[in-house]
């Protein structure tokens, strides 16, 4: 609970997709949870399906996650890659 803020902190454009990296806040004070994204947007033009990209693996490239996360925008799909720097829930929240 608490306020949500977000940020672009990075852009990349091609002739068939933008990606935009999003760092998002959620709370504040010792409980704020941060957390990043890329959104793959797809350039075409009218409404297009998206797909959440949640990598299995931990790390830090994400190669197979890209990958599928490029394709799927160069096909016309917006895809959403969460990027994992830590556990975004904690076992805490599931006592609740």
């Amino acid at each position: 609970a608490g306020p949500i803020s977000s940020r672009v902190i990075m852009t990349g454009e091609n002739s068939r997709f933008r990606v935009e990296t999003i760092e998002l806040a959620i709370g504040e004070g010792a409980r704020q949870r941060k957390f990043s994204i890329e959104y793959y947007q797809t350039l075409e033009n009218g409404p297009r399906p998206a797909v959440i990209v949640s990598p299995i693996l931990g790390g830090t490239n994400y190669p197979i996650a890209r990958t599928l996360s490029r394709l799927l925008a160069k096909e016309g799909i917006q895809a959403v890659l969460m990027l994992r720097s830590g556990e975004i829930i904690e076992d805490a929240d599931f006592k609740k």
